[in-house]
């Protein structure tokens, strides 16, 4: 990996779900019924990202298989391609280097700590609260990914907000305040282009936070 990419590159992390709940903040007394954050509330909303996956279909490496598999990047590269946003490469790049040292196997599954050794990263796992997400993204994180659920039909793949289905990664990009809902909400980039989500409370589950960081 080039220097440029080391300093664009301090943390980044990806996500399993669960049902996830916008974080309560607490609010002095007298305490009104509902008591939404106010913009400064925001833990992480000075510490964003500009980091967008690369859309995983559509494009020219979408046919490509991961490794040996009969999985394409298109169907099933979500993780790689929110890895490849990581490492400053595009999917068919990355996914070609990992498959060459077996980080992605025969089914398609790309470990993402043998993933993470291959680039000179460290990888770790966290909690899926808010608090663990905003410090995260403060302690100079540039990219997360988070882990939801898509589900295949007759048209295809489909986003879905049912819990059942396969995992879909996405990457986090930052927290902004959502004054309509009086929220905080964290943003993300989706690689699955067709799902048309901004927010990551707009996915059904959480399942868990990977956290990716230079050595």
């Amino acid at each position: 990996m080039s220097g440029k990419q080391f300093r664009f590159l301090r943390i980044a992390m990806i996500m399993f779900f669960f049902p996830i709940r916008i974080g309560q903040t607490e609010c002095p007394d007298p305490c009104p019924p509902v008591c939404p954050p106010q913009p400064s509330m925001c833990a992480a909303a000075s510490c964003g990202n500009n980091a967008v996956a690369p859309h995983q279909s559509g494009e020219d490496w979408s046919a490509e298989t991961l490794d040996d598999s009969p999985f394409t990047i298109g169907g099933s590269g979500c993780y790689l391609s929110c890895f490849s946003a990581i490492v400053g490469q595009t999917p068919d790049q990355t996914n070609q280097s990992l498959s060459s040292t077996g980080a992605i196997d025969s089914h398609g599954n790309m470990d993402g700590n043998w993933a993470a050794l291959q680039y000179q990263l460290n990888y770790t796992e966290i909690g899926t609260s808010d608090a663990e997400i905003e410090n995260a993204l403060c302690n100079g994180q540039v990219v997360a990914c988070v882990c939801s659920r898509i589900t295949h039909d007759s048209h295809g793949i489909v986003c879905t907000d049912a819990i059942t289905g396969d995992q879909h990664f996405v990457l986090v990009n930052g927290e902004v305040y959502d004054s309509s809902e009086q929220v905080c909400r964290f943003t993300v980039s989706d690689p699955a282009s067709f799902c048309s989500k901004f927010y990551l409370d707009q996915y059904p589950c959480v399942f868990g936070v990977r956290l990716f960081s230079s050595q």
